[in-house]
């Protein structure tokens, strides 16, 4: 039962209740699944279900009243128990259980375009998946016990709890932070672009520079640029180094038997060939990366990996210029501002008093502020416009009567922003509320994403849930090794771009030249906010502290915010974390 808490925690799906942990696990063995898939089963129904009781959709954590519709709609569609003995560990043809053609006569098959593909009846490819590995270290552990299940906003009784702290030994002043300025990259995002004019031959120009110029960093770190590298299209029965763009060979979700490399036009005129993973001792692969691998080509038609290369890292961050005993203090909260249940903003207000209150240096606050995942929203009478005026004037209030720098980042799930991938700063279609951050100096809106220089520190912030729509498509072996959580995170410093995944999730639209010019990361920020729909956590990755400060609101229920504090330690940047409970 703890495998299954813990899996749910990782969802944010925080359960202490022994009778439904103890359902969940008869659940497991009935239907033959493990703890990682009932509570990704579980998620799904939660999103998506539309059934009630008493009047009340069932999301949220599990309870024993929602049990019995989710396995009603989302386990007894299941193959039941018995039916195939599960897979061993470790993946590969030589594990793979016998099994029955799937397809059978009379089953329309679609026309598609002729491409490459593994075919139907291979086995690893429609039973073989990767296994998931644990969210959460023992590092950043909760500090304190779940919030309890069913707990709505208003009734929560733990408010300002801390759930999560790290390295509070900054030296220096914590809550009253110094005055500082925000300064923007040269080449930031600051006004509205057209989109839906890209063209494929431009994307597949880019997506062939990116092959080009991180496969050349990744040759540099590994000591080899002057290494020849194998046209993946020919015979080499010898060991050669091979670099190219991971990708899966159908429409399906990544797995190792579905692997295939796109090389560049320079190497190999952008051939695709599958990949053999068997032989690897470890790898962490998701689609659109670039990776190096030691690989042979005995016939010319698939590599044999023999070495998977993990990405190297970026240079180091920048020197920060903080002053001894100088502390940049930071809070940063992620919305949505409203429970699920209403459109009023409590939960914003409940932030902005305590940025009042404490006074930071510097106030991230990242969208969605007009929701429109939440019903209330939507079908207010109110305009989304008319919405967005009254968040902005509630901040341009605030803001006015502070010295703090308050910095709100666009949201593609604003039902009043611009739903593309970079996202420009919210726009301001009333001239009311455009003049509101003309009038407050210390108040700014920045695009998604966006990096900020703070006081010599460097910050980088995206509310694009990248570490949700990863988690879904990368790949590990071995199974459930290492800090899922940092790996997830590391894949963007080691790729050097804010959103590395391609083909990129279906909630995202993305303009990849725009992308290529505005998403890129040259160096590890000191600071990278990453909120994100899983578990909020705290890790040090690369020289670079990630912070996943979770959401202000969670459904019905109360979720969290980050306080961070940013102080010189020798040549670096210390911070101290805490993560609080709204």
């Amino acid at each position: 039962m703890g495998d299954i808490q813990s899996e749910l925690a990782d969802l944010d799906l925080e359960v202490t209740d022994e009778d439904v942990l103890a359902q969940l696990a008869v659940l497991c063995q009935r239907y033959a699944i493990d703890a990682e898939k009932i509570s990704c089963e579980y998620f799904s129904f939660a999103s998506t279900t539309k059934q009630t009781l008493s009047g009340k959709l069932l999301t949220g954590p599990p309870t024993m009243d929602s049990l019995g519709p989710f396995e009603n709609e989302k386990l007894k569609s299941l193959k039941p128990a018995g039916a195939r003995r599960p897979l061993d560990p470790i993946e590969g043809a030589a594990n793979l259980p016998d099994a029955p053609e799937l397809a059978e006569a009379g089953t329309p098959v679609r026309v598609a375009v002729k491409r490459q593909v593994t075919p139907d009846g291979h086995l690893a490819k429609r039973l073989v998946t990767a296994l998931g590995t644990p969210g959460m270290a023992a590092s950043s552990a909760p500090a304190s016990p779940a919030l309890p299940v069913g707990k709505r906003y208003l009734e929560r009784t733990n408010k300002g709890e801390v759930v999560v702290k790290h390295n509070l030994d900054v030296e220096g002043e914590r809550r009253q932070g110094m005055k500082v300025a925000v300064e923007l990259p040269a080449n930031h995002l600051s006004s509205t672009y057209k989109f839906m004019y890209e063209r494929l031959r431009d994307r597949a120009a880019v997506v062939d520079d990116t092959i080009t110029a991180v496969g050349e960093r990744l040759l540099r770190g590994l000591g080899r640029e002057e290494e020849a590298l194998l046209d993946l299209s020919s015979t080499h029965p010898e060991v050669g180094l091979a670099v190219g763009r991971v990708q899966c060979d159908g429409e399906g979700r990544l797995n190792s038997n579905s692997v295939v490399v796109q090389g560049s036009m320079e190497a190999c005129s952008g051939a695709v060939v599958p990949v053999e993973l068997a032989q690897a001792a470890a790898y962490s692969l998701f689609p659109g990366q670039v990776v190096a691998l030691d690989a042979t080509n005995p016939n010319g038609s698939r590599l044999v990996a023999h070495t998977v290369h993990p990405a190297p890292a970026l240079a180091p961050p920048a020197p920060s210029t903080l002053g001894e005993g100088e502390v940049v203090t930071v809070l940063a909260a992620c919305g949505p501002f409203s429970t699920s249940d209403s459109s009023g903003l409590e939960p914003l207000e409940d932030f902005l008093a305590v940025l009042a209150e404490e006074r930071p240096s510097l106030a991230v606050i990242i969208g969605p502020f007009v929701d429109v995942k939440n019903t209330q929203v939507v079908e207010s009478e109110a305009s989304f416009e008319a919405q967005w005026h009254k968040v902005a004037s509630r901040l341009a209030e605030v803001a006015s009567g502070l010295e703090t720098q308050v910095v709100v980042v666009a949201s593609a799930r604003d039902a009043h922003g611009i739903p593309i991938y970079p996202q420009p700063p919210l726009p301001s279609l009333d001239p009311a509320t455009a003049a509101l951050f003309k009038e407050v100096s210390n108040l700014r809106c920045v695009s998604d994403p966006c990096t900020l220089t703070v006081g010599g520190v460097v910050v980088g912030v995206t509310s694009t849930d990248i570490l949700f729509h990863l988690g879904k498509e990368e790949i590990s072996f071995p199974p459930r090794s290492g800090d899922r959580m940092a790996r997830l995170a590391g894949h963007l410093l080691s790729q050097g771009s804010y959103y590395p995944l391609y083909p990129p999730s279906e909630e995202v639209s993305v303009d990849y030249e725009q992308l290529e010019k505005h998403g890129g990361i040259q160096r590890p920020p000191h600071l990278l906010l990453l909120p994100s729909d899983l578990s909020h956590f705290v890790r040090e990755v690369q020289g670079s502290t990630v912070v996943n400060p979770g959401r202000v609101t969670r459904g019905l229920g109360p979720g969290t915010w980050a306080r961070v504090a940013l102080g010189a330690r020798g040549e670096g940047v210390a911070a101290a974390v805490e993560i609080v409970r709204i």
